[in-house]
């Protein structure tokens, strides 16, 4: 009881530190103030804004003049009059300690001739200036959503319906920020800082781990969606041989996901469109296809098919153990961790739920092979195997993240890694593979008109060998994980691995 009174109390001191420092940010904005500046760029005067007075700004570079070179010696000057004096045909808006600045002129011709808003941006650490990867954002209230991508980088789509909407960005750990949609296409840098967040008074008591799962199991119903849903997605897969892309293909699908409350119907998944980048490089080794991403990714909602989950007393297979409290998505959530109790023989998988301390709802699950599983991998992972070529897969990783949509929760997104080490004995070669699938849920509607089987996407299908043309206008109407850099690519003939396995639960009791 000692600890946790003192992770309580350090929770209460940290959201009454903060309170003073967001009243006077706000503040700063029409507070006057003395600045001097000599022949500084308008890019560079509203970074120095940002660091001096933590001010965030929200604008397009390509409707202000960022580059121009400007002096300034005012005295008594707020910083909305300030900008409001240097930048001529802008609107200025307010959110909070936001400024947000739109051009007059390509607001009004973006009302008129465009359905969709694109805010571009990329989320960072405040304390460390670092980016902040897989952060969430989404439209408060709304299925809508993206995430970053390992640099920090996002491109939101937003239906124009939705201009003066809530942006809202999140990540584990981190205060969320909110900002107003605009009306006119906008980039904006979000820093996100390390601190505990203020939260309204809760009781904390000494529950055990097996309790918190079984409130978690019980709360299914009541924090998830009981009602069919049509899914939108985006899913991309890559494998990097040595450090460099080899093959990339990405997909915009459609899910079809039955109620919550039925555990055994499976997810359907249909191809919509797709792109991939080739090359004629050769590649040593190996040349490699992941076989079933979307169809098996879908599948990946731990909540709905109950994985790790202990659901009777006469099913026990894992063990759960305490380890501590975390914030996500504002709230405080318990950090259980799971392990199996047998590992022998077939595939077992350990890792970490996180799970809201007021409503029990699952927010996130991380999980990876036991070392035993990994070692004895290869035959699962692996198909079409040639007998010279040893392979080693030494690392897995998955990852599934779910976010709050009113007081509902729905699938966020999905993401796994595969590490292999591939030799050929006879030419003396080897090779490391990394295998990167990443799932995006960017919206949600109840479904009217399921798949038929006939359009699902299977579970051995190649989705490189299904993308037979690349639609030029791929990015164009969708949300999807903007890359991490310029990709290059691919093979000819595949060895085809399965990045994720079907997940087996251990189907024996421990000998005592």
């Amino acid at each position: 009881m000692h600890e946790i009174k003192n992770i309580l109390i350090i929770l209460i001191l940290c959201s009454i530190s903060t309170l003073p420092l967001i009243a006077q940010s706000e503040k700063e904005i029409t507070k006057p103030i003395r600045i001097k500046y000599e022949n500084i760029s308008i890019s560079n005067l509203l970074d120095s804004l940002n660091k001096k007075y933590q001010v965030d700004f929200s604008y397009d570079p390509n409707t202000i003049p960022t580059d121009s070179i400007i002096s300034i010696n005012e005295e008594g000057i707020s910083i909305i009059e300030l900008l409001g004096k240097t930048l001529s045909n802008t609107k200025i808006d307010t959110l909070g300690n936001q400024i947000i600045i739109t051009n007059n002129f390509a607001k009004r011709k973006s009302v008129l001739s465009s359905k969709n808003l694109i805010v571009n941006g990329t989320v960072f650490s405040a304390n460390t200036n670092k980016p902040i990867s897989y952060a969430n954002i989404s439209i408060l209230g709304k299925a809508l959503g993206t995430i970053s991508n390992a640099e920090g980088e996002f491109s939101l789509i937003i239906p124009d319906s939705l201009a003066h909407s809530t942006i809202v960005v999140s990540s584990l750990s981190y205060n969320q920020k909110r900002y107003l949609v605009p009306n006119s296409d906008t980039s904006i840098f979000v820093a996100l800082r390390e601190k505990f967040v203020q939260i309204k008074e809760i009781k904390i008591k000494n529950i055990k781990a097996d309790e918190v799962i079984e409130n978690c199991i019980s709360a299914f119903n009541d924090n998830y969606i009981n009602e069919p849903q049509t899914l939108k997605a985006f899913f991309r897969e890559t494998i990097i041989q040595d450090g460099q892309y080899i093959d990339v293909a990405e997909a915009v699908l459609q899910i079809d996901k039955s109620e919550y409350s039925n555990s055994i119907d499976e997810e359907r998944v249909k191809f919509i469109k797709g792109r991939k980048v080739k090359s004629e490089t050769d590649v040593s080794v190996a040349r490699l296809k992941l076989a079933g991403g979307p169809a098996v990714f879908a599948k990946l909602d731990v909540v709905k098919h109950r994985s790790f989950f202990n659901t009777n007393d006469k099913d026990t297979k894992y063990v759960y153990k305490h380890n501590g409290y975390i914030i996500e998505h504002d709230r405080l959530m318990y950090k259980i961790s799971f392990k199996p109790i047998i590992t022998e023989d077939n595939l077992y998988y350990e890792g970490e739920f996180i799970i809201d301390t007021e409503s029990y709802a699952l927010s996130s699950v991380k999980f990876a092979m036991t070392k035993r599983s990994l070692k004895n991998s290869a035959d699962y992972l692996i198909k079409q195997h040639a007998k010279k070529i040893k392979s080693t897969p030494y690392f897995t990783e998955y990852r599934v993240n779910y976010r709050p949509i009113n007081d509902k929760w729905i699938l966020n997104n999905v993401r796994g890694e595969l590490k292999i080490r591939m030799s050929d004995k006879r030419n003396k070669q080897s090779s490391e593979y990394h295998a990167v699938a990443e799932l995006l849920i960017s919206d949600a509607t109840y479904n009217s008109e399921p798949l038929r089987n006939s359009e699902s996407f299977k579970t051995h299908y190649i989705l490189a060998d299904e993308i037979k043309e690349t639609d030029i206008a791929f990015w164009k109407d969708y949300n999807v994980i903007t890359p991490d850099e310029d990709l290059e690519n691919v093979f000819k003939k595949p060895i085809s691995i399965y990045l994720v396995p079907n997940l087996k639960k251990p189907d024996k009791q421990p000998g005592f």
